[in-house]
């Protein structure tokens, strides 16, 4: 099935934060600052960045609007494909079912998310991974998976070079299965109950 996303300027970028349980590490590392997010949109003059800025200013300005509009493109996604996957928070961390609950109420729709916000109850319909940070613990990570849960983690390997899977991941952590995260982007088609390994990207890689 296709997969699309929803891209907001991170943190307090756009001046509203939208990641509340983000730490420095995190922010500093954000791929949402690498790769194409730093480029112009093209013919507007634009740039990728000041776009999604943009996004998040609409989104706390008129919510009900903004999240029409959203599902307003699911639907039509949903119209072209039949069933997709959706992840509305390709930069950001918010409670969707707490902000827009309605939104989520396509059952052709699998959403799923990254977060670090541990007290969220998501629809059946919402898959979420669980982002460790610098202030997670080995037990906290255990203890989730434990529970149940997929907790993502980054691993001081590098991502591929020319396609080639050249740097492998370890194959456990704490004793918990580490699975390959970077082979593909759909969360929700992970076993549960896993370790999601991904390698360093963005800033990080050079050590910034």
């Amino acid at each position: 099935r296709p997969d699309y996303s929803l891209s907001l300027a991170p943190a307090y970028t756009s001046g509203h934060n939208v990641c509340n349980n983000s730490t420095p590490t995190c922010r500093k590392g954000c791929v949402a600052f690498s790769g194409r997010g730093t480029g112009p949109t093209g013919k507007s003059g634009g740039t990728v960045m000041s776009g999604r800025i943009l996004k998040v200013q609409f989104l706390i300005e008129d919510r009900d609007a903004f999240c029409s509009l959203v599902k307003a493109e699911i639907l039509q996604a949903v119209k072209k494909h039949g069933a997709v996957g959706c992840r509305l928070n390709a930069f950001s961390d918010i409670p969707w079912e707490k902000v827009a609950p309605w939104m989520l109420q396509i059952p052709q729709v699998t959403f799923y998310d990254y977060t670090k916000l541990h007290n969220r109850t998501p629809p059946s319909n919402y898959f979420l991974c669980y982002s460790a940070s610098e202030r997670t613990s080995d037990e906290d990570i255990v203890r989730m998976v434990k529970e149940g849960k997929n907790v993502a983690v980054i691993f001081g390997v590098r991502y591929r070079v020319n396609g080639n899977w050249q740097f492998p991941l370890p194959t456990t952590f704490c004793g918990v299965p580490v699975i390959d995260g970077d082979k593909q982007d759909t969360r929700y088609d992970d076993p549960r109950g896993v370790v999601v390994g991904l390698r360093i990207k963005g800033k990080r890689v050079n050590g910034e």
